[in-house]
């Protein structure tokens, strides 16, 4: 099924009846670009799932590190993905989560002839860093970023489908290490 997340009646018709929706919906371009894609295409999804009575929301959003001059590039990015938080805050109260992963990898598709497998890179890091106290390091200036844990976009997945299908799955925002726990 196809649809666009800032145009609900496109996919609203299926919404009736659900037992939960997940966005991962998200995005670069510019500042405009970003807020948009982050922020109000997710909004309306959570806002239009809460109008169809889908009784649970689970949103893919985003660990931010504490970088300076991260907002230059990524303001639209964080500010996005922070409104759609709040929404889903609002609209599912008690019933809405928020994963909030480091890295996510995977095969990324760039064209029909050329895929970067970033597994190859990530996967191996996200092993490293399990066993280091990354919660601890990623707290330090300039360089905190580095040791917030990458997740593949598999592990993710199955995250998000269990916080959408599992009630007894806390509700409210989960940080990479609390993610981890989840696994």
């Amino acid at each position: 099924m196809r649809g666009n997340a800032l145009e609900p009646r496109t996919y609203q018709d299926h919404l009736a009846g659900a037992c939960a929706a997940i966005s991962c919906v998200g995005g670069f371009g510019s500042q405009e670009v970003q807020l948009r894609i982050n922020g109000a295409a997710n909004v309306a999804a959570i806002e239009a799932a809460a109008a169809a009575g889908v009784p649970r929301f689970v949103f893919v959003s985003a660990n931010i590190p504490a970088v300076p001059g991260i907002e230059l590039a990524l303001g639209g990015y964080i500010r996005g993905k922070r409104e759609a938080e709040a929404a889903l805050s609002r609209c599912f109260p008690g019933a809405g989560v928020a994963l909030r992963p480091g890295v996510v990898h995977g095969d990324r598709v760039v064209s029909a002839s050329v895929t970067l497998p970033l597994g190859l890179v990530f996967g191996p890091l996200e092993f490293a860093l399990r066993k280091l106290p990354t919660e601890r390091l990623a707290a330090l200036p300039l360089v905190g970023g580095a040791f917030v844990p990458p997740i593949s976009a598999k592990e993710l997945a199955r995250l998000a489908v269990r916080a959408a299908s599992d009630p007894s799955f806390p509700a409210g925002v989960l940080d990479p290490w609390q993610m981890q726990k989840m696994l």
